[in-house]
């Protein structure tokens, strides 16, 4: 069960804490999602690990949807606290949104990827205008050479349909 809660946290996760009377209970419902978008079951919530396994937590990349809202992205981190015969009793917990942080990071890969698209297409395009430049020389130089009135128009069309290219 929660024993306390700042209003803080409460504003993170959108909902009060000091209401759910079994933590596991709550984080079956809690909205938890992994960063690789799958739901969160109660054992694997990081403030369970910590009283349950007695794991301690640190940083760990967590996603949240609030009710009928967007995904805040989580950083959180759990200790578990032990009595006198190393049960243990309680864990503290605190969550950092950083939603910004990971909005600024998926943007920044957005444009690292665009950026690396233009280059590709670029290179791509000079490339093939080397490639056109070869078989424009070659048409002209065909072009001078024969006095063929086909071969001249042949070579004339191509070269047109070149310079679109």
């Amino acid at each position: 069960r929660v024993v306390f809660s700042n209003p803080e946290a409460e504003r993170i996760l959108g909902r009060p804490l000091a209401e759910a009377p079994d933590w596991r209970a709550y984080t079956a419902s809690f909205g938890a999602l992994h960063p690789d978008g799958r739901t969160l079951t109660a054992d694997e919530y990081p403030l369970a690990r910590a009283v349950l396994r007695g794991e301690r937590v640190d940083h760990e990349a967590l996603m949240h949807r609030r009710d009928g809202e967007a995904l805040v992205h989580l950083e959180v981190s759990a200790a578990p606290i032990r009595d006198a015969a190393g049960q243990v009793e309680l864990a503290i917990a605190t969550f950092q949104d950083v939603t910004a942080r990971a909005r600024a990071e998926q943007a920044l890969r957005r444009a690292q990827r665009l950026e690396a698209m233009g280059q590709l297409t670029g290179g791509v395009a000079h490339d093939f205008n080397n490639l056109l430049m070869v078989a424009s020389g070659n048409l002209q130089l065909l072009a001078r050479r024969t006095s063929d009135e086909v071969l001249l128009r042949f070579a004339r069309g191509a070269l047109e349909a070149l310079r679109r290219g």
